[in-house]
Protein backbone atom coordinates (compact mmCIF):
# COMPACT_ATOMS: atom_id res chain seq x y z
CA UNK A 1 0.00 0.00 0.00
CA UNK A 2 1.75 3.70 -1.13
CA UNK A 3 0.29 6.24 1.65
CA UNK A 4 0.58 9.64 -0.70
CA UNK A 5 0.88 12.46 2.17
CA UNK A 6 -1.60 15.44 1.57
CA UNK A 7 -0.88 18.83 2.33
CA UNK A 8 -1.60 20.03 5.99
CA UNK A 9 -3.28 23.09 4.68
CA UNK A 10 -5.58 20.69 2.37
CA UNK A 11 -7.22 18.89 5.28
CA UNK A 12 -8.98 22.00 7.30
CA UNK A 13 -9.88 23.01 4.19
CA UNK A 14 -12.13 20.06 2.68
CA UNK A 15 -13.97 21.02 6.07
CA UNK A 16 -14.03 24.27 6.97
CA UNK A 17 -11.90 27.15 5.97
CA UNK A 18 -10.25 29.22 8.65
CA UNK A 19 -12.37 31.70 9.29
CA UNK A 20 -15.24 30.80 7.78
CA UNK A 21 -18.27 28.89 8.75
CA UNK A 22 -19.01 24.93 8.54
CA UNK A 23 -22.48 26.25 5.99
CA UNK A 24 -19.67 27.73 3.41
CA UNK A 25 -17.64 24.42 4.43
CA UNK A 26 -16.60 22.45 0.82
CA UNK A 27 -17.75 19.65 2.67
CA UNK A 28 -21.05 21.24 3.20
CA UNK A 29 -21.27 22.74 0.37
CA UNK A 30 -20.96 19.36 -1.38
CA UNK A 31 -24.41 18.56 0.75
CA UNK A 32 -26.16 21.30 -0.29
CA UNK A 33 -25.34 21.22 -4.12
CA UNK A 34 -26.43 17.71 -4.07
CA UNK A 35 -30.08 18.62 -2.77
CA UNK A 36 -30.30 21.69 -4.81
CA UNK A 37 -29.64 19.70 -7.83
CA UNK A 38 -32.14 17.25 -7.32
CA UNK A 39 -34.35 20.16 -6.89
CA UNK A 40 -33.74 21.57 -10.09
CA UNK A 41 -34.19 18.44 -11.87
CA UNK A 42 -37.42 17.22 -10.79
CA UNK A 43 -38.52 20.77 -11.15
CA UNK A 44 -37.24 21.18 -14.94
CA UNK A 45 -36.77 17.64 -16.15
CA UNK A 46 -39.51 18.28 -19.27
CA UNK A 47 -37.23 21.16 -20.54
CA UNK A 48 -34.68 19.08 -21.05
CA UNK A 49 -36.63 16.26 -23.30
CA UNK A 50 -38.70 19.14 -25.38
CA UNK A 51 -34.53 20.77 -26.01
CA UNK A 52 -32.82 16.97 -26.94
CA UNK A 53 -35.90 16.21 -28.97
CA UNK A 54 -35.60 19.63 -31.22
CA UNK A 55 -32.18 19.48 -31.60
CA UNK A 56 -32.04 16.03 -32.78
CA UNK A 57 -34.92 17.10 -35.29
CA UNK A 58 -37.33 14.26 -33.36
CA UNK A 59 -40.57 14.62 -32.74
CA UNK A 60 -42.02 15.99 -30.02
CA UNK A 61 -43.87 14.28 -27.15
CA UNK A 62 -46.18 15.82 -24.33
CA UNK A 63 -47.22 12.35 -22.12
CA UNK A 64 -44.85 12.43 -18.79
CA UNK A 65 -43.88 9.52 -19.87
CA UNK A 66 -41.43 10.25 -22.51
CA UNK A 67 -40.77 14.23 -20.75
CA UNK A 68 -39.88 12.00 -17.79
CA UNK A 69 -37.85 10.00 -19.53
CA UNK A 70 -34.21 9.77 -18.63
CA UNK A 71 -35.03 11.78 -15.12
CA UNK A 72 -33.72 8.90 -13.10
CA UNK A 73 -30.24 8.84 -14.69
CA UNK A 74 -30.84 12.96 -14.86
CA UNK A 75 -31.74 13.25 -11.11
CA UNK A 76 -28.67 10.93 -10.28
CA UNK A 77 -26.43 12.77 -12.14
CA UNK A 78 -27.09 16.48 -11.66
CA UNK A 79 -27.31 16.33 -7.73
CA UNK A 80 -23.81 15.37 -8.32
CA UNK A 81 -22.52 17.66 -10.99
CA UNK A 82 -24.08 20.74 -9.03
CA UNK A 83 -22.54 19.05 -5.78
CA UNK A 84 -19.10 18.81 -7.50
CA UNK A 85 -19.65 22.68 -8.87
CA UNK A 86 -20.84 24.24 -5.20
CA UNK A 87 -17.70 22.11 -3.32
CA UNK A 88 -14.83 22.55 -5.88
CA UNK A 89 -15.79 26.29 -5.67
CA UNK A 90 -15.82 26.48 -2.08
CA UNK A 91 -12.94 24.32 -1.82
CA UNK A 92 -10.82 26.15 -4.35
CA UNK A 93 -11.79 29.61 -2.37
CA UNK A 94 -10.88 28.23 0.72
CA UNK A 95 -6.87 27.41 -0.78
CA UNK A 96 -7.02 30.51 -2.65
CA UNK A 97 -4.69 33.44 -1.49
CA UNK A 98 -6.40 35.75 0.36
CA UNK A 99 -4.73 38.77 -1.17
CA UNK A 100 -5.96 37.92 -4.73
CA UNK A 101 -9.39 37.40 -3.42
CA UNK A 102 -9.29 40.96 -1.93
CA UNK A 103 -7.54 42.81 -5.04
CA UNK A 104 -9.10 40.78 -7.42
CA UNK A 105 -12.41 39.86 -6.51
CA UNK A 106 -14.64 39.64 -9.45
CA UNK A 107 -11.61 37.57 -11.40
CA UNK A 108 -11.46 35.68 -8.52
CA UNK A 109 -15.19 34.12 -8.58
CA UNK A 110 -14.57 33.91 -12.13
CA UNK A 111 -11.60 31.98 -12.00
CA UNK A 112 -12.62 29.55 -9.43
CA UNK A 113 -16.13 29.06 -10.93
CA UNK A 114 -14.76 27.98 -14.06
CA UNK A 115 -12.76 25.23 -12.39
CA UNK A 116 -15.92 24.28 -10.71
CA UNK A 117 -17.42 23.80 -13.57
CA UNK A 118 -14.78 22.09 -15.81
CA UNK A 119 -14.17 19.63 -12.80
CA UNK A 120 -18.05 18.49 -13.08
CA UNK A 121 -18.13 17.69 -16.58
CA UNK A 122 -16.01 15.11 -15.90
CA UNK A 123 -19.77 13.67 -13.89
CA UNK A 124 -21.88 15.56 -16.54
CA UNK A 125 -20.31 14.36 -19.77
CA UNK A 126 -20.74 10.59 -19.39
CA UNK A 127 -24.16 10.98 -18.07
CA UNK A 128 -25.91 13.09 -20.53
CA UNK A 129 -24.34 10.76 -23.04
CA UNK A 130 -26.27 8.21 -21.75
CA UNK A 131 -29.15 10.08 -21.47
CA UNK A 132 -29.45 11.23 -24.48
CA UNK A 133 -29.19 7.80 -26.29
CA UNK A 134 -31.85 6.52 -23.75
CA UNK A 135 -34.31 9.15 -24.93
CA UNK A 136 -33.92 8.16 -28.23
CA UNK A 137 -33.79 4.32 -27.66
CA UNK A 138 -36.35 3.85 -25.11
CA UNK A 139 -33.91 1.61 -23.37
CA UNK A 140 -33.71 0.69 -19.31
CA UNK A 141 -30.99 3.08 -18.14
CA UNK A 142 -29.00 0.00 -17.07
CA UNK A 143 -29.62 -1.65 -20.74
CA UNK A 144 -28.43 1.84 -22.44
CA UNK A 145 -25.40 1.72 -20.61
CA UNK A 146 -24.41 -1.66 -21.25
CA UNK A 147 -25.31 -1.53 -24.48
CA UNK A 148 -22.72 1.61 -25.19
CA UNK A 149 -19.95 0.38 -24.00
CA UNK A 150 -20.70 -3.20 -24.69
CA UNK A 151 -20.85 -1.86 -28.55
CA UNK A 152 -18.41 0.88 -28.58
CA UNK A 153 -16.13 -0.03 -25.59
CA UNK A 154 -15.64 2.09 -22.51
CA UNK A 155 -13.95 4.94 -24.05
CA UNK A 156 -17.53 6.21 -25.40
CA UNK A 157 -18.17 7.50 -22.09
CA UNK A 158 -15.97 10.41 -23.00
CA UNK A 159 -17.25 11.39 -25.91
CA UNK A 160 -18.09 15.06 -26.10
CA UNK A 161 -15.90 15.49 -22.87
CA UNK A 162 -13.97 18.46 -24.07
CA UNK A 163 -17.20 20.53 -25.07
CA UNK A 164 -18.79 19.62 -21.96
CA UNK A 165 -16.20 20.94 -20.05
CA UNK A 166 -16.69 24.24 -21.91
CA UNK A 167 -19.81 24.66 -21.95
CA UNK A 168 -20.30 23.88 -17.98
CA UNK A 169 -16.77 25.77 -17.54
CA UNK A 170 -19.28 28.98 -18.84
CA UNK A 171 -22.14 27.44 -16.71
CA UNK A 172 -21.02 27.68 -13.54
CA UNK A 173 -18.98 31.04 -14.23
CA UNK A 174 -23.05 32.57 -15.12
CA UNK A 175 -24.55 31.35 -11.81
CA UNK A 176 -21.59 31.30 -9.43
CA UNK A 177 -19.80 34.15 -10.57
CA UNK A 178 -21.77 36.51 -13.19
CA UNK A 179 -25.22 36.68 -10.67
CA UNK A 180 -23.97 37.54 -7.46
CA UNK A 181 -21.31 40.34 -8.96
CA UNK A 182 -24.84 41.78 -10.77
CA UNK A 183 -26.86 41.26 -7.64
CA UNK A 184 -24.36 43.28 -5.53
CA UNK A 185 -23.87 46.06 -8.34
CA UNK A 186 -27.67 46.09 -8.52
CA UNK A 187 -28.15 46.67 -4.57
CA UNK A 188 -25.49 48.67 -4.04
CA UNK A 189 -24.81 50.95 -6.56
CA UNK A 190 -29.00 51.24 -8.45
CA UNK A 191 -30.25 51.31 -4.90
CA UNK A 192 -32.78 48.61 -5.88
CA UNK A 193 -34.65 45.98 -3.24
CA UNK A 194 -32.69 42.83 -2.38
CA UNK A 195 -35.82 40.65 -4.38
CA UNK A 196 -35.36 43.05 -7.22
CA UNK A 197 -31.93 42.64 -7.67
CA UNK A 198 -32.12 38.81 -7.23
CA UNK A 199 -34.98 38.97 -10.07
CA UNK A 200 -32.99 40.97 -12.32
CA UNK A 201 -29.77 39.29 -12.11
CA UNK A 202 -31.30 36.12 -12.11
CA UNK A 203 -33.15 36.74 -15.35
CA UNK A 204 -29.57 38.63 -16.69
CA UNK A 205 -27.15 36.04 -15.64
CA UNK A 206 -29.55 33.17 -17.01
CA UNK A 207 -30.12 34.38 -20.54
CA UNK A 208 -26.71 36.00 -20.79
CA UNK A 209 -25.26 32.45 -19.75
CA UNK A 210 -27.96 30.24 -22.27
CA UNK A 211 -26.77 32.53 -25.39
CA UNK A 212 -23.02 32.04 -25.61
CA UNK A 213 -23.16 28.07 -24.17
CA UNK A 214 -26.18 27.39 -26.49
CA UNK A 215 -23.85 26.63 -29.57
CA UNK A 216 -21.74 24.13 -27.32
CA UNK A 217 -24.75 22.62 -26.27
CA UNK A 218 -26.26 21.89 -29.58
CA UNK A 219 -23.01 20.80 -30.47
CA UNK A 220 -22.47 18.14 -27.69
CA UNK A 221 -26.19 16.98 -28.02
CA UNK A 222 -25.81 15.85 -31.80
CA UNK A 223 -22.15 14.32 -31.34
CA UNK A 224 -23.59 12.59 -28.57
CA UNK A 225 -27.00 11.75 -30.02
CA UNK A 226 -25.18 10.88 -33.73
CA UNK A 227 -22.25 8.06 -32.50
CA UNK A 228 -21.35 7.66 -36.27
CA UNK A 229 -19.83 10.88 -35.90
CA UNK A 230 -16.15 11.10 -35.98
CA UNK A 231 -15.43 14.47 -34.71
CA UNK A 232 -17.01 17.86 -32.45
CA UNK A 233 -16.27 19.12 -36.26
CA UNK A 234 -17.80 16.83 -37.77
CA UNK A 235 -20.87 17.34 -35.73
CA UNK A 236 -20.95 21.44 -36.04
CA UNK A 237 -20.49 21.01 -39.64
CA UNK A 238 -23.72 19.05 -39.50
CA UNK A 239 -25.47 21.43 -38.17
CA UNK A 240 -24.70 24.15 -39.94
CA UNK A 241 -25.19 22.81 -43.42
CA UNK A 242 -29.04 22.09 -41.83
CA UNK A 243 -29.76 25.91 -42.15
CA UNK A 244 -26.82 27.52 -41.64
CA UNK A 245 -25.29 28.88 -38.54
CA UNK A 246 -29.14 29.49 -36.51
CA UNK A 247 -28.99 26.58 -36.31
CA UNK A 248 -26.41 25.95 -33.55
CA UNK A 249 -28.93 28.24 -31.33
CA UNK A 250 -31.62 25.89 -32.26
CA UNK A 251 -33.50 24.79 -28.92
CA UNK A 252 -32.32 27.52 -27.22
CA UNK A 253 -35.92 28.71 -25.78
CA UNK A 254 -36.40 25.97 -23.64
CA UNK A 255 -32.69 25.56 -22.71
CA UNK A 256 -32.95 29.18 -22.31
CA UNK A 257 -35.65 28.62 -20.21
CA UNK A 258 -34.17 26.20 -18.01
CA UNK A 259 -31.03 27.65 -17.44
CA UNK A 260 -32.86 31.53 -16.28
CA UNK A 261 -34.53 29.03 -13.51
CA UNK A 262 -32.17 27.16 -13.06
CA UNK A 263 -30.44 30.12 -11.92
CA UNK A 264 -33.11 30.92 -9.73
CA UNK A 265 -33.23 27.73 -8.27
CA UNK A 266 -29.79 27.18 -7.11
CA UNK A 267 -28.74 30.57 -6.13
CA UNK A 268 -32.22 30.80 -4.16
CA UNK A 269 -31.59 27.14 -2.62
CA UNK A 270 -27.71 27.62 -2.39
CA UNK A 271 -28.87 30.62 -0.21
CA UNK A 272 -31.59 29.16 1.93
CA UNK A 273 -30.02 26.45 2.89
CA UNK A 274 -26.56 27.44 3.70
CA UNK A 275 -28.39 29.92 5.74
CA UNK A 276 -30.45 27.40 7.19
CA UNK A 277 -27.32 25.24 8.09
CA UNK A 278 -25.52 28.51 9.15
CA UNK A 279 -28.73 28.88 11.45
CA UNK A 280 -28.94 25.28 13.04
CA UNK A 281 -25.24 25.82 13.69
CA UNK A 282 -25.56 28.56 15.84
CA UNK A 283 -28.57 27.50 17.97
CA UNK A 284 -27.13 24.51 18.73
Amino acid sequence: CVCVPVPKRIIPSIIAAKGSSMAESPLMQLNIGMAAGCIEVLLMQPSVALKNAHQQNRQISLAPSVLYRGVVINCLAYGPITATQFGTKAFVDSVTPHAWKTKQPTTCHIATSTVAGVTSALIAGPSELVMTQQQASGLTLKAQARALVRQHGAGVLARGLGVTAGRDGLYSVGYLALHPAVEETLTTKCNLSKNASFALSGAFSGIFTAVVTQPLDTVKTVYQGNLSMRSISDATATVVDRGGVSELFKGLVPRGFRIVAATYILVGCKKVLTDAVQYLQNHE
